[in-house]
């Protein structure tokens, strides 16, 4: 088996910029988050969720103090964010080697799953399935690549929706003659979502769960 051609695979990016200290932070809770979530997927990261999370608290202190604009406070929280954002790299790192050994479609599923930002895809990756949230609208669209997912065929098909607060309890939601169908948002937290399809008589397996944080 040769080695995967990571030109096509999606790039795991942190979607914040180090001299922004509640981005940094932000990110960093989300990551937290995530990876406990998803602790079976990510159980060999570089540093511990305790040694993460120590980092990130002292950040969030150091930030709540610089808040009041004392002299000298804005400068220690600087300080406190470096080995923050050292740990989030290593992190980062840690995922996109695992996001180099699968799929472009499952890249992108374990990048949302760890709390980060696709920031690339390449040309040759076709993102199979995908959930996202319409702040406005207040639902959640989930949308299967039928073509990637079937091929071509000429027999009736039905889809299959599922949803899961941890991955191991699914709750189905109803079936649709279209690769596409939406819910109300089931409020803050993380979720994840997966398709199947029954073609003619035959059922297929279901899609790789899509995790999805609302906010």
């Amino acid at each position: 088996m040769g080695t995967p051609d990571t030109a096509s695979h999606p790039r795991a990016s942190l979607g914040a910029e180090r001299a922004k200290a509640p981005g940094v932070l932000r990110r960093a809770k989300i990551m937290y988050a995530a990876f406990l979530a998803a602790i079976a997927t990510f159980n060999a990261t570089p540093l511990t969720m305790a040694a993460f999370l120590l980092l990130i608290e002292a950040v969030d202190t150091a930030q709540t103090a610089s808040a009041s604009r004392a002299k000298g406070l804005a400068a220690v929280r600087n300080t406190k964010i470096t080995p923050l954002w050292n740990a989030m790299i290593l992190l980062r790192v840690y995922v996109q080697g695992l996001v180099d050994q699968v799929d472009g479609a499952s890249g992108v599923a374990l990048i949302n799953q760890a709390g980060l930002v696709v920031g690339g895809v390449g040309t040759h990756v076709k993102v199979l399935f995908v959930a996202k949230i319409d702040t406005t609208a207040n639902v959640v669209h989930l949308i299967l690549n039928a073509t990637a997912f079937l091929g071509v065929t000429s027999k009736r098909v039905t889809f299959h929706w599922q949803s899961s607060p941890d991955g191991k309890t699914w709750t189905s939601l109803p079936s649709t003659p279209y690769a596409e169908t939406q819910l109300p948002s089931p409020g803050p937290g993380s979720y994840q979502f997966r398709a199947a399809a029954t073609v003619g008589k035959t059922v297929l397996d279901w899609t790789t769960p899509f995790p999805l944080t609302i906010h």
